[in-house]
């Protein structure tokens, strides 16, 4: 169940970047527009004082949900939770 949990999650958020992708370009927003966009809302959260770590991960240029990582990303959480269910088995 937590398998299926964890792949069915993946996937549903997999297909909201791959969304977002396309409503950007069909807005044909450029790459300068976005990252201003990311900018100000870095911004917005900083200046909240309440997402430290959220602006942290920006300003180390990590993008969670960049597409050139996505299986990485997927094989790391997968292997994560394979880990935690083998250590609990007898």
């Amino acid at each position: 169940m937590s398998i299926d949990t964890y792949v069915t999650g993946s996937v549903l958020r997999e297909l909201r970047e791959i969304r977002v992708e396309r409503v950007q370009a069909q807005a044909g927003l450029t790459d300068t527009d976005i990252a201003a966009g990311m900018q100000a809302w870095r911004d917005r959260l900083d200046r909240s004082g309440m997402f430290a770590r959220v602006v942290r991960v920006f300003d180390e240029g990590i993008d969670p949900d960049a597409a050139e990582t996505r299986d990485e990303r997927f094989e790391f959480g997968l292997g994560c939770l394979l880990d935690g269910v083998t250590a609990r088995l007898p």
